[in-house]
């Protein structure tokens, strides 16, 4: 019997992330009046590696740019790993 754990599927809307995949996918949240349509753009970064999953959010509302900020300097490579 093969006990090897196996990766589960993830999906995000339509879009399957495999392990160790990076993928931008557009989340439809709304349509304007007008019938354009409005999506929210979310970067996945899976792992090779089981284990927990985090979500990292910001800029949900337009004037509240620190959360932006946050984001991106804790998903941008630290010093430390540059080298």
């Amino acid at each position: 019997m093969d006990n090897t754990a196996q990766p589960s599927q993830f999906i995000i809307f339509k879009d399957h992330i495999g392990p160790g995949e990076q993928k931008t996918v557009l989340l439809p949240v709304g349509e304007l009046p007008s019938g354009t349509s409005i999506s929210i753009r979310a970067y996945v970064y899976r792992s090779i590696n089981p284990g927990p999953t985090a979500l990292i959010l910001g800029g949900v509302h337009g004037d509240e740019i620190n959360g932006v900020e946050i984001c991106l300097l804790y998903t941008s490579p630290s010093p430390r790993d540059r080298g």
